[in-house]
């Protein structure tokens, strides 16, 4: 997570964490860093991008990888952390989890077309 958190400051986008369920705002200056940071895709990184965000279900993990501040393996395994907890407890669910592969599948599947589409937006310092 460390590479995340240089990953929002380098942006300017630092966010407040909470634990919980209840929403917390956010600092607009981060909001709007990270509009800039999404705006600043072609359409086909745009595309690559929706898909990592809504397949992990987090713009900043998503971000991250279009950084290549995270590897997508890495990403797609922090973007799983309730999912393992659950599993740990209550114990695993074959289609459940024949589901997250493919989600898994897609995921890397759309950071491989960012890869291709936009090596320019890398950051050199993290990656």
């Amino acid at each position: 997570m460390r590479a995340v958190r240089i990953l929002l400051w380098s942006l300017g986008a630092p966010l407040v964490a909470v634990t919980g369920v209840m929403h917390q705002p956010q600092p607009a200056p981060s909001l709007a860093a990270l509009r800039a940071a999404v705006a600043g895709h072609d359409a086909f990184g745009l595309t690559a991008l929706h898909e990592l965000v809504t397949l992990s279900g987090s713009l900043v993990l998503g971000l991250a990888v279009a950084r290549g501040a995270l590897e997508a393996p890495a990403a797609w395994e922090l973007s799983r952390i309730d999912e393992t907890w659950q599993i740990e407890h209550w114990g695993l669910d074959a289609e459940a989890e024949a589901a997250a592969g493919r989600r898994r599948e897609a995921f890397l599947g759309a950071a491989r077309m960012l890869a291709l589409g936009e090596p320019a937006t890398r950051d050199p310092l993290t990656h």
